[in-house]
């Protein structure tokens, strides 16, 4: 497959050590030990699935990328989850480098997500979605609840169909915004401006990520009701970059009130990228509500 024009282990490294605040908690520079990360394809029914993994022994957690991002964008997390004792896989969805040609397709990638975990024997399993990633990993959730061992969800307001919420939505995008190039809208401007070696990374990977790259197109119409949030099943954490447009907090913490018991923590800052703009704030919080979970 095509190499990128950067080497992938420097631009995370750095792209860490200039992140806008340090980890309460499990912070990169912390790490001891921490598993190679692997990449290979896994073999469909009618396709194949690209995926990188760090295997540190444990429960898996699978993490979904955005529609900007694939596979490749999550390697800071998979060293991060892969060192605290976590099987970490990230996979490219249909369409994004390494898989299968495909347009978008929530259901198709739920299907695809479902047919990987079983091939790959991880059922039960953690969840991570990022973006347009969350939106597929809250549909799994809500449609599989039994296989999964808990929910995070990243920078998203999860496409529920509630009118309020979509108004409050639209309301806050200036004309224009959408044919703004992909960086201005998903990366927060404190780290564009700390932090342009990460932007110019996150701009390589973005093009890298989608081989066949033309417009993102609209967002998918909303599917998932506020009454399928009161009844999901699924110990759920709803993570807010302080910064992002797409999500700010307050919608963010108003689809999190939905489901019951779920958890909601923000990311100073942060943009719609939160999981690069700030991987040790993002890893922690993650990390503390994994054991959280298992330890409840």
């Amino acid at each position: 497959m095509p190499r990128l024009p950067f080497t992938r282990r420097s631009l995370l490294a750095s792209a860490a050590l200039a992140t806008l605040r340090p980890a309460p908690l499990l912070a990169l520079s912390q790490v001891t030990t921490v598993a190679a990360i692997r990449e290979r394809t896994v073999a469909l029914p009618d396709g194949s699935i690209y995926l990188r993994e760090a295997d540190g022994g444990g429960p898996a957690v699978l993490l979904a990328h955005p529609v900007t991002g694939s596979a490749h964008v999550f390697d800071a997390q998979l060293r991060a989850l892969s060192s605290a004792g976590y099987r970490a896989i990230a996979w490219s969805r249909r369409g994004h480098r390494g898989s299968s040609p495909a347009a978008p397709d929530a259901a198709l990638a739920q299907n695809d997500l479902h047919q990987l975990t079983r091939a790959l024997a991880l059922v039960p399993f953690h969840l991570v979605g990022t973006a347009a990633g969350a939106g597929i990993a809250l549909g799994y959730a809500i449609s599989r609840p039994q296989e999964l061992l808990s929910l995070t969800l990243a920078c998203s307001a999860s496409n529920i169909d509630d009118p309020a919420l979509n108004a409050a939505s639209r309301a806050l995008m200036p004309k224009g915004f959408d044919e703004l190039p992909a960086h201005i809208r998903e990366l927060g401007p404190e780290f564009r401006a700390a932090n342009p070696q990460g932007t110019q990374a996150w701009r390589e990977l973005e093009e890298f990520s989608r081989p066949s790259a033309g417009p993102l197109g609209p967002p998918p119409k909303p599917q998932i009701t506020p009454s399928d949030l009161a009844a999901l099943a699924v110990p759920a954490l709803w993570i807010a970059g302080e910064a992002d447009l797409f999500a700010p907090p307050a919608l963010m913490r108003r689809v999190a009130e939905m489901a019951p018991g779920a958890r909601f923590a923000t990311i100073p800052r942060a943009g719609h990228s939160a999981y690069w703009e700030d991987p040790d704030a993002f890893n922690a919080i993650v990390l503390d509500f994994l054991a959280r979970t298992t330890n409840a």
